[in-house]
């Protein structure tokens, strides 16, 4: 199983026709395909817990790696589902999982496993099972090149792009040189998986280069962004199909991808544009700094963060202005000294240093204890999360996330300091339902709002379930500012990254060639269906097993035994 991680579909059948991918394009020929799809809310990290689980958020009880609490008004940042994994039951020398985005060590699983050698955040801190794969690897073929060097924002700075294009290309290059000999040491092996992060890792920088209706496509840094992220497909292309190719014959070969890649709706209207409406209209005070009416004059363009400062300081420096406020975050959020470093220098108007340091310097930790856990940490680095102190006065605030925007009700008996009665959840839900379509793109007029959601109507003091009482779906379009009667205009707010993750995936199964494409399916469905074409035990799996997907004589068996 090749998992290539937030793929999208019509991104890679773009890449086959072009001819950037001309190995999956030979793939697609000789296999079936079929759509997949996680879940409809908390797209960011459904689908790769989906997938090592084999479980739906629902089944597994994870349903994000940030969690709130609901006495400390906090939210936090954790590690991977400890749920079990698809493998649970691995026959000695059976299975091997390598480098799988959100996968979690299991000690008491006879499985060879390795965690966070290259994934885009793996949740995991850099270890193995057996203890000590992972620094025979490092010694071997060195560590990911690109390891945790993805997440700056850089799709303003193409030359920080082209790096990491570079290590990325090398990176891909090293995954598959490792996955063939991991195969080699264990000869008995019937089911490995592997994830690629190599283009979730670019797409994040340069989607709008491949949306010709992102605000962003126009921008003059696009050509060299497209050629850094072709560069990487190509790479990962090529790399994929010699490991195929060099596969034992009899070998079943899956590429997929649990969820996929979209231009992003959801940094700046979940992260910044919700809780600073939500915070004007409970507070009555903007806390995000309100760009000139000069903006609508000049066009429109979106705002372009200095080579120095980078995303996520050109928003710092729109929140908080006044001194007092800023001491406020600094006294109830800054619990490290990298972001006390950060404070004082906003504090006294200091530029903050080049935040995009040579790749080649970029350091990667030794392989962990084998009993290590990524710690819980404060979520400090996304906007939302600056409302911390202001959220026991209001009715309702936004809670931090990677894709759509979550809303938590400050609801009584559930909240410390809940203001808003259990028999008003319901209309507390309405107001906050008509208050958030009434929003527009302040560029064009279009609502910015796809579908809201109310994933805990049936029951809101349940201490399992999703912590947002309202999810907001946005629309497929960009924004960058909004307009919406009796507030104004709330923007505009630099992107941060212009790629974000869609809940729709795929799967190529090499097998009947030519088979016509088949009814799309959950996720879960896939890893039961692998299982079980691996031998493997999957009494424990939720999944259904997908019966196209199997060789004649099992369907035979599977049909007489209906």
């Amino acid at each position: 199983m090749l998992m290539l991680d937030a793929a999208e579909w019509s991104f890679i059948a773009a890449r086959m026709a072009d001819g950037t991918m001309p190995e999956l394009a030979a793939l697609r020929q000789r296999s079936q395909y079929l759509p997949l799809s996680t879940t409809d809310a908390y797209v960011a990290e459904a689908g790769p817990t989906v997938f090592v689980t084999g479980r739906s958020p629902s089944e597994s009880g994870y349903w994000s790696m940030l969690s709130y609490d609901p006495e400390a008004y906090q939210m936090r940042q954790g590690a991977a589902s400890m749920a079990a994994p698809f493998y649970a039951h691995s026959d000695p020398g059976s299975t091997i999982i390598f480098d799988v985005p959100h996968m979690a060590i299991h000690r008491d699983i006879d499985a060879v496993q390795v965690a966070a050698w290259g994934s885009h955040a793996p949740q995991w801190p850099r270890s193995s099972h057996p203890h000590g794969l992972l620094q025979e690897i490092d010694d071997r073929f060195g560590p990911h090149p690109g390891f945790a060097a993805d997440y700056q924002t850089c799709w303003y700075r193409p030359d920080y792009a082209e790096e990491l294009s570079r290590v990325l290309i090398e990176g891909t290059r090293r995954r598959m040189e490792v996955a063939a000999w991991l195969l080699g040491r264990q000869p008995g092996w019937r089911l490995f998986a592997t994830g690629a992060s190599e283009l979730h890792a670019m797409l994040h920088h340069t989607q709008h280069a491949f949306d010709p209706h992102h605000p962003l496509h126009g921008d003059r840094n696009v050509p060299r962004l497209r050629a850094a992220t072709l560069a990487v497909a190509a790479a990962v292309d090529g790399a994929l199909g010699a490991f195929v190719r060099s596969l034992p014959t009899g070998t079943t070969p899956i590429v997929c991808a649990v969820h996929g890649m979209r231009s992003n709706s959801t940094d700046v209207g979940g992260d910044v544009i919700l809780p600073e409406l939500l915070a004007r209209t409970e507070t009555g005070r903007a806390r995000f700094q309100q760009r000139p009416s000069l903006w609508a004059v000049r066009g429109k363009r979106p705002i372009v963060p200095t080579g120095r400062l980078g995303g996520g300081a050109e928003m710092g420096r729109t929140f908080a202005t006044s001194r007092r406020l800023r001491l406020v975050r600094l006294l109830t959020m800054s619990d490290t000294a990298i972001e006390l470093k950060r404070t004082v220098r906003r504090l006294a108007s200091r530029p903050n240093p080049d935040p995009f340091p040579s790749l080649d310097d970029w350091p990667v930790p030794a392989e962990s204890p084998i009993d290590a856990v990524q710690p819980e940490r404060p979520v400090m680095n996304l906007g939302a999360a600056w409302l911390q102190p202001w959220w026991r006065e209001m009715r309702w605030f936004a809670l931090p996330s990677f894709s759509d925007g979550h809303i938590r009700i400050n609801l009584q008996g559930r909240e410390s300091s809940g203001r808003v009665a259990l028999d008003d959840y319901g209309a507390a839900c309405d107001e906050i339902e008509s208050l958030v379509c009434a929003m527009r793109d302040a560029r064009t007029g279009a609502p910015v709002v796809a579908q809201v959601l109310r994933p805990r109507a049936d029951d809101p003091i349940a201490s399992s379930g999703p912590a947002a009482d309202v999810i907001v779906k946005w629309t497929d379009t960009p924004f960058d500012a909004i307009v919406l009667p009796g507030i104004g205009r709330i923007g505009p707010f630099p992107f941060q990254r212009t790629g974000q993750h869609s809940s729709t995936g795929f799967a190529l199964v090499g097998s009947e060639p030519g088979a016509a494409p088949l009814p799309g399916r959950p996720v879960q469905d896939l890893v039961r269906t692998a299982c079980e074409l691996a031998g493997l035990a999957t009494q424990d799996l939720p999944g259904s097993v997908i019966v196209e997907l199997l060789p004649q004589p099992a369907r035979a068996e599977i049909a007489e035994s209906r």
